[in-house]
């Protein structure tokens, strides 16, 4: 029986495997709300940023 950590060691292993990850563009596509740099002048920051301040409602958003 494995052990916790040899469980995630192989699990590990198996991502590691050659072409189970690839790599289509070196651009970022994925984003988290609270990192909120969407848009090339961070539009959704500052719509965020007004709504925080009370400047705007959740339709700016």
């Amino acid at each position: 029986m494995h052990t916790g950590i040899e469980l995630a060691r192989i699990r590990s292993n198996m991502y590691l495997e050659e072409g189970y990850f690839q790599v289509r563009s070196k651009k970022m596509r994925t984003y988290a709300y609270g990192f909120p740099r969407i848009g090339k002048k961070r539009e959704y920051k500052k719509a965020l940023e007004s709504f925080w301040a009370g400047k705007s409602d959740e339709t700016a958003l």
